[in-house]
């Protein structure tokens, strides 16, 4: 029938599950949101990624131009932080020192 679970399997749950919550919580940390003008008014929104070198500390390519994004508008909000998808990406990339956040812009 059941077996009973050893000490040493229960703790190593333990801290995965600890490390996962953890994970979890630290994006929050991440991010950024900057209104202009009286914010976002409408449904539209665009996204721009931003890639890091050497775990965050020297950014590829520069960052994205928020005013190229907008255009000639007066009134919008600016996100920058990670996704769950930015997440993901680098559970992969940041092994070999990479890392991705993503910049939203809703006008």
């Amino acid at each position: 029938m059941f077996q009973p679970v050893s000490q040493r399997a229960a703790r190593r749950g333990a801290i995965v599950l600890l490390v996962a919550a953890l994970v979890l919580s630290t994006s929050a940390c991440l991010s950024k949101y900057h209104t202009v003008g009286v914010g976002a008014t409408g449904g539209e929104s665009v996204s721009a990624p931003q890639w890091y070198a050497l775990w965050g500390t020297v950014p590829l390519g520069g960052p994205p131009d928020s005013h190229a994004l907008v255009g000639k508008r007066a009134n919008y909000t600016v996100w920058t932080g990670m996704t769950t998808w930015d997440v993901l990406l680098n559970f992969l990339t940041a092994p070999v020192g990479f890392c991705r956040a993503s910049l939203f812009v809703e006008f």
